[in-house]
């Protein structure tokens, strides 16, 4: 005979575990979710940090036009995605596309499938801005791009410098 134990959440039963043993009801799960929720939400405010910060830089004064709001509302869509691509956050589609719809899916192949697409992405970011009208994003994504890449080799370069690395 089949032992059930009661489920966590809903309430309802479950089949036991290996020896009765309910993994998502150990304290070591509920503190890993708790973690996970942690970072999730602190790196959602650094991406929304970055976001606002050029926002402000970017702000349309009192008397502009409406074709500079327009202009500046592109940017900040292109922006966004920038952001979330040099973040770790590949872009899969709207929501409700094949791609969001397979997530499930990739995240059963992959440890993280959003990261590995963004590791594609993120060079071809500036080329992206400029073919959707955004110089000045494509700009932004240049300047970090290089700013990330030579701080990366200078700081391969001391410490093969030091010996640390043959």
């Amino acid at each position: 005979q089949e032992k059930l134990i009661p489920r966590a959440k809903s309430g309802g039963l479950e089949r036991a575990g290996v020896a009765g043993f309910n993994l998502a009801a150990t304290p070591i799960r509920l503190i890993t979710r708790a973690s996970e929720r942690a970072y999730v939400g602190f790196l959602n405010a650094q991406r929304m940090g970055v976001f606002e910060n050029y926002a402000r830089l970017w702000e349309v004064g009192p008397g502009g036009s409406k074709q500079q709001v327009a202009a500046r509302d592109k940017d900040l869509a292109e922006l966004a995605r920038v952001i979330n691509v040099f973040s770790g956050r590949g872009y899969l589609g709207t929501r409700g596309s094949a791609g969001e719809n397979a997530l499930p899916m990739l995240n059963s192949f992959f440890f993280s499938p959003r990261q590995v697409l963004a590791r594609f992405e993120a060079p071809a970011m500036p080329v992206h801005a400029l073919t959707q009208g955004s110089p000045r994003v494509a700009r932004m994504a240049a300047r970090n791009m290089v700013a990330s890449f030579g701080a990366t080799i200078g700081l391969m370069t001391m410490i093969k410098a030091s010996g640390l690395a043959t």
